[in-house]
């Protein structure tokens, strides 16, 4: 099995306007133990290196502009979560493989960049504040941990699925029933964050698993980008563009051609079963 991807960030126009830095980052990596062998009489193992692979981690974060320190906000919260993924994570250090407790572990790692967050605001009057939203890939299971209004799309087949729930006040408007799901982007509230890594408000990490099958799509985006889609957009760019590369700058384009303003961050991947069966 292996995963193809691509990602990409545009600077939105309300920044570029006003000489402001893009303050979105992203993330794609693969993660593995790595062995490099420097001198050995040991016929078994060959000179260079052994490498496993522990899988492949996909992340969008975007600082909160309200908060002042959006660009440095969005840069500290991802230099923390790879931080942690290399160190700490339990998986990546070989101790146990991905089970039950995983989840926990991603919430401890969105808690380690939340902490980071309120700590340094606290020096700049509470001025740091992101959302993080993180895709982990290992072997058919997909993990996604969510903070805020940043998506992780997965598209199974002809079914377009919203793993990620926004944590906004118009999302808490639909759950009431207050306002119809379909209202939810273009209320006024919908832009108004509930929870973001940083902000002194309870942090709430979401955590999903999805099993994926050969061919499946997944797609990580910033608001600028699915703010200004509809899932119907989405799906029909996802269909259509098989190459990673050509969906990511797609979906950036349409978004901006459809009125985005903010800064846009996308990530397409695709989940390929190898013949041998063996993760690449």
């Amino acid at each position: 099995m292996s995963l193809t991807t691509f990602a990409t960030s545009v600077t939105g126009k309300n920044h570029a306007a006003f000489d402001r830095p893009n303050e979105d980052r992203f993330l794609v990596a693969d993660l593995t133990k790595m062995l490099r062998v420097l001198y050995t009489n040991v016929s078994a193992q060959p000179l260079g290196h052994l490498e496993e692979k522990r899988g492949l981690v996909m992340a969008v974060a975007d600082g909160v502009s309200g908060a002042q320190r959006g660009a440095e906000s969005s840069e500290l919260a991802s230099d923390i979560l790879t931080g942690y993924l290399l160190h700490t994570l339990p998986w990546f250090v070989g101790l146990r493989p991905p089970d039950e407790h995983f989840s926990d572990e991603l919430r401890r790692a969105f808690r380690a960049c939340h902490g980071a967050l309120v700590s340094e605001g606290r020096e700049w009057d509470n001025s740091y504040a992101t959302t993080l939203t993180l895709a982990y890939v290992a072997w058919r299971r997909l993990y996604v941990a969510n903070v805020g209004d940043s998506r992780c799309y997965v598209k199974q087949g002809s079914q377009l699925k919203r793993t990620t729930t926004d944590q906004t006040v118009a999302q808490e408007l639909v759950e009431r029933e207050v306002i119809a799901p379909e209202a939810a982007d273009d209320s006024p509230f919908a832009n108004i964050l509930t929870s973001a890594l940083g902000a002194e408000s309870d942090l709430n990490v979401d955590v999903v698993r999805v099993h994926l099958n050969d061919g499946d799509r997944i797609m990580l985006s910033s608001d600028g980008v699915h703010g200004s889609l509809t899932d119907d957009q989405i799906a029909e760019i996802l269909e259509n563009q098989l190459e990673d590369e050509a969906a990511c700058r797609a979906l950036i384009d349409l978004a901006v051609e459809s009125g985005s303003s903010d800064d846009a961050t996308c990530i397409v991947a695709t989940f390929v079963e190898d013949d041998d069966g063996v993760q690449s």
